[in-house]
């Protein structure tokens, strides 16, 4: 499975490096490189809670957290 992760990177890079070259057009993420600064993770929400509103904070990486408990996040 990785293998697919792989090749479709690759795929998308070469795409962007073909529109640049072609067209013109500016890669995904140049204009805007705060899309990169997302982390994973795991958290329990209430069943009608709004899953992107709710865990907006807790995406930020490079952000201490600190109402999360080390045990949970593996932080020791």
């Amino acid at each position: 499975m990785p293998e697919v992760m792989l090749i479709r990177v690759r795929r998308r890079l070469i795409d962007a490096v073909r529109a640049l070259a072609e067209q013109g057009t500016t890669p995904p993420g140049v204009d805007k490189p705060e899309v990169y600064r997302v982390r994973s993770g795991g958290v329990f929400l209430p069943k009608h809670a709004n899953r992107v509103a709710d865990t907006e904070d807790l995406r930020k990486a490079f952000v201490d957290h600190p109402e999360l408990d080390p045990a949970l996040t593996g932080d020791r």
